[in-house]
């Protein structure tokens, strides 16, 4: 072989396809499940350590991760209520579920939901972002009938409400092309009802909704008040204002629970901006006569 096809002779690497076992997950996490078993069980001597964090690691790379998560927080909390009642009926009733399971349990959880609240939010549109967090709330609402004591209810769903909805609320209404306004305008009745149940959870959720919509009402009246070219036509000018203010009353009846707070909002952003324009009795005086004329 010549020296200049020495030089141009590459050696690839070899390229491969990686196809996962449709049952990868479920069988990986029978083996961390029996390994997490053995360990409260003391027999931990015959497990490979590097092997079930090599296991564990995978199933987080292959997208596993939640399930990895679920199982995990199944598994710890039926054996650790099963140690409460046991030293609670030695201890004649005092309970030490509170302290030695709860405190971590949430700690975990919190830093979970965290990280995955940032994952969502780089990710996902508005809409997408809030039906993930509806979701979260409600699957732990559901592990705690199943696993945990109940008055770990409130607890745990103030985690979830916490880091999934609170810290990323002011992201989440004014996210590009997706947010509050977005919504509004293209009348996103199941997502603005999703924003409000959501929000509404959380101390000054529905204050921020309120505010954002109550921005846009105005700017939007402002603009339509204050136009020369809709001012030609008095009647088609309030049937806008009328048109507008249909609008909104739809969207706080079906997807703001008929709020009274967001209703007196409304009228005080639609009588701000109508009294901007001097001619405004005018002109509604003129629409009625016109339809008052038609019937």
């Amino acid at each position: 072989m010549s020296a200049q096809k020495k030089r141009n002779f590459q050696i690839e690497a070899f390229k491969h396809r990686v196809v996962v076992d449709p049952k990868y997950a479920e069988k990986t996490w029978k083996i961390l499940e029996h390994a997490i078993h053995e360990i409260y069980n003391h027999n931990a001597s015959g497990l490979s350590f590097e092997e079930l964090y090599r296991n564990a690691y995978n199933m987080v790379l292959h997208k596993f991760g939640e399930k990895l998560y679920s199982g995990l927080v199944s598994t710890m909390t039926l054996h650790l209520k099963e140690i409460a009642k046991s030293i609670e009926a030695a201890q004649g009733g005092s309970s030490v579920y509170q302290d030695d399971f709860e405190k971590p349990f949430l700690e975990v959880s919190a830093d979970f939901y965290r990280g995955e609240s940032q994952q969502f939010i780089e990710c996902c549109d508005c809409g997408d972002y809030l039906k993930k967090a509806e979701r979260r709330l409600n699957e732990e609402i559901e592990r705690v009938s199943h696993y945990l004591d109940l008055k770990s209810e409130a607890k745990i769903t103030y985690v979830v409400e916490t880091e999934m909805i609170e810290s990323q609320m002011q992201r989440l209404v004014h996210m590009e092309n997706s947010g509050l306004v977005n919504m509004v305008v293209d009348d996103k009745y199941e997502d603005l009802g999703r924003m409000y149940s959501l929000f509404r959870r959380v101390p000054s959720g529905l204050p921020i909704i309120r505010d954002v919509m109550t921005s846009h009402i105005r700017d939007t009246g402002k603009q339509l008040v204050t136009d020369p070219e809709r001012l030609k036509d008095p009647v088609d000018f309030v049937q806008r204002l009328l048109d507008e203010k249909d609008k909104h009353d739809k969207i706080i009846n079906l997807a703001f629970n008929s709020d009274k707070t967001f209703q007196n909002a409304l009228n005080s952003s639609f009588e701000y901006f109508i009294n901007l324009n001097p001619r405004s009795p005018e002109f509604i005086s003129l629409f009625v006569d016109d339809k008052l004329g038609k019937d």
